[in-house]
């Protein structure tokens, strides 16, 4: 592997730097509040080093997109395809990850929910596409799982695609009301496993 060069590296830890910097103020102040100038003194970075690595606040928040989608999906990835333990087991296990996943990110994941509509329309072509590869990414392992449960008897046949788009929606709609109501970690806890019963008890065959 070839090694980068400490110029590189400068770079690539100025941008995470402005990154960090803007998901502080987009937490802060929400996407449209925050400015390029707020962010700038935020990570003690001039102005023209910020907008020599990114145009705009909106090319930054792709970039932090980018980055947390696919460390999520990573999380995702590791436990949907732990073949050790059962469809069921994996769809929980996976459904944990995201939990944690949401605290760990409590910052990125408001200020996701809260601009993701308003935001989908500033995107170019090229970048929706480039997002909507990492969110199919997400859908398609939790949509296997369900599939081998088909497959093996064990859940009812429905598509298997529906089912991982409303399994994600039950974790999203869980972390929307943690954020939104100001609840604490044990509610959102108890939404998601909730949400968990309710959905696989009509999931499951022969109950």
């Amino acid at each position: 592997m070839e090694k980068i060069t400490r110029k590189q590296r400068e770079k690539k830890r100025r941008k995470f730097d402005i990154i960090e910097a803007a998901l502080n103020s987009f937490a802060k102040k929400g996407f449209h509040g925050a400015t390029m100038a707020e962010i700038s003194n935020e990570c003690q970075l001039p102005l023209a080093t910020i907008y020599g690595l990114f145009k705009s606040k909106e090319k930054i928040y792709f970039e932090l997109l980018k980055i947390k989608a696919k460390e999520l999906t990573k999380l995702i990835e590791k436990a949907v395809e732990d073949k050790s333990i059962s469809p069921i087991e994996r769809l929980k296990k996976g459904m944990d990850e995201h939990f944690y996943f949401c605290l760990e990110n409590k910052n990125f994941t408001k200020i996701y929910l809260e601009e993701r509509q308003r935001l989908w329309g500033l995107f170019q072509e090229d970048l929706k596409c480039e997002i909507k590869i990492l969110l199919d990414r997400l859908f398609n392992l939790f949509s296997g799982v369900f599939e081998e449960g088909i497959d093996g008897g064990q859940f009812k046949p429905y598509p298997a695609i529906n089912l991982s788009e409303l399994y994600v929606s039950v974790i999203t709609s869980a972390a929307s009301s943690w954020l939104i109501n100001k609840e604490n970690e044990l509610k959102f806890r108890k939404r998601l496993d909730t949400g968990f019963e309710i959905f696989t008890s009509g999931l499951l065959k022969n109950l």
